[in-house]
């Protein structure tokens, strides 16, 4: 999965790779990396993802586009 600039929209689902990590570097949890989210912005690389599709979770969390898939 290689997300690129401009791919990613706000309101767009996403899901991330297993390699992921958050934006300043640290490791994802397995759970938010099995699930499908929201994205809630957009800035250069920088995407916050924030709820999951079926609402049980908000994180506000960044992630690198690179990370993301849209699905």
């Amino acid at each position: 999965m290689d997300g690129t600039e401009g791919d990613i929209r706000q309101g767009d689902i996403v899901e991330l790779e297993t390699t992921a990590t958050y934006y300043d570097g640290r490791i994802i949890p397995a759970w938010v990396k099995a699930d499908k989210w929201i994205v809630s912005g957009v800035n250069g690389d920088r995407v916050v993802i924030n709820e999951n599709v079926s609402g049980t979770h908000a994180i506000q969390s960044p992630v690198r586009m690179k990370y993301l898939r849209k699905v």
